[in-house]
């Protein structure tokens, strides 16, 4: 029995909606992720936490390494366009709200603590280069990708010298971990290329990655190959930090796309799941915007609930801060930031400077 092509048209539409919702659920997932995580890191007065606790250094090990995959799957339409028209898109979607927003949460800071010294205003502007990070990085892929694209097109050998200068480079190139996070977004890109081929071998290579993920996570802990504290050098030992970083934060954010993506062909038509991946097309505002509240506002409150709890026994008072105080505190950030991004959709100009939307 044959389909018409008014069947073939709706069943290649359907597809196509699921595709994009799985890809909205995934980013929903990874964001939920950022924000958890900075709850972990930024709730409590133990500034080590980070790297002796293993919820935290789970989320940290795949999870801006899978957004930057998604990223990079993402950008592979942007790098078919003519460079001037990508590189003046990327700068109003990245660039301006991570300007606007940083502002912003100055001016807030500096309010709520009633300094407007000349030294808070140097510390301000020295640190604005580096505010939100992950989108500084993400411009500086697109660049570094747009100038391979380019090369490719007069002359494909050049991009090997082109991998080699920017490899040479990469100290200096390393503003705002790029060169850590360039692998990742270089995945996203050969994923969409060969994503047909990928997805007829996956589940053998889900079973690849957890096997990998799992006993790397073991035998390596957060603390030896994290970007803040490692940050990619000409060295042995830079070398070494720099591949275990990408193989972990590769074979986990492919366990995550995998498991993603079988449940929600399993929940399809699920209004839950649907209204759930939602989030998913919020996430340059969510991760922005959730700094006022999980690395601000709610610190607080959440340090002084612990200090209710400091007579809990260590083990009860760690799983409280990890299950119970922290992911409430990360949920209610969500939903505060979603109400402040529909605030913001209501006006032009804020969804231009603090959304990065192309009207």
């Amino acid at each position: 029995m044959e389909l018409s092509k008014a069947q073939i048209s709706t069943s290649v539409t359907i597809d196509k909606a699921h595709r994009i919702a799985y890809w909205d659920i995934t980013k929903s997932v990874a964001i939920f992720c950022v924000v958890w995580g900075h709850c972990l890191q930024n709730m409590t007065t133990n500034t080590g936490y980070l790297w002796s606790d293993g919820l935290s250094q789970l989320i940290y090990s795949f999870h801006m390494p899978l957004f930057m995959v998604i990223s990079g799957y993402f950008a592979f339409g942007s790098l078919s366009r003519p460079i001037g028209i990508t590189l003046k898109k990327k700068i109003l979607q990245l660039i301006v709200p991570s300007i606007s927003w940083f502002i912003i949460i100055s001016l807030l800071a500096m309010t709520l603590h009633r300094d407007f010294s000349v030294e808070r205003l140097r510390h301000i502007l020295f640190t604005l280069p580096h505010s939100f990070w992950f989108l500084k990085a993400l411009f500086l892929c697109y660049i570094i990708a747009l100038a391979g694209v380019w090369l490719m097109r007069w002359h494909k050998w050049s991009v090997l010298l082109f991998v080699m200068i920017i490899f040479c480079l990469g100290e200096v190139l390393n503003f705002s971990s790029t060169i850590s996070m360039l692998p990742f977004f270089i995945a996203g890109l050969l994923l969409h290329i060969h994503e047909k081929k990928i997805s007829s071998h996956q589940n053998w290579i889900v079973v690849c990655c957890l096997l990998i993920f799992t006993s790397m996570f073991i035998l390596w802990e957060g603390n030896e190959y994290n970007i803040y504290q490692n940050p990619f050098k000409h060295s042995w030992g830079g070398y070494k930090v720099l591949l275990i970083r990408t193989i972990i934060g590769l074979s986990g954010s492919i366990i995550v796309l995998w498991t993603i993506k079988m449940l929600s062909i399993l929940a399809k038509g699920n209004s839950i799941v649907m209204h759930a991946s939602k989030l998913g097309t919020m996430t340059l505002g969510i991760y922005c915007a959730q700094v006022i509240f999980a690395e601000g506002l709610l610190k607080s409150t959440a340090i002084q609930t612990l200090d209710l709890l400091s007579r809990l026994p260590e083990i009860l008072h760690h799983i409280a801060y990890n299950y119970v105080i922290t992911l409430a505190a990360a949920i209610l950030t969500i939903l505060l930031c979603v109400f402040v991004i529909g605030f913001l959709k209501r006006f032009k100009f804020t969804r231009i400077i603090f959304l990065g939307e192309q009207l």
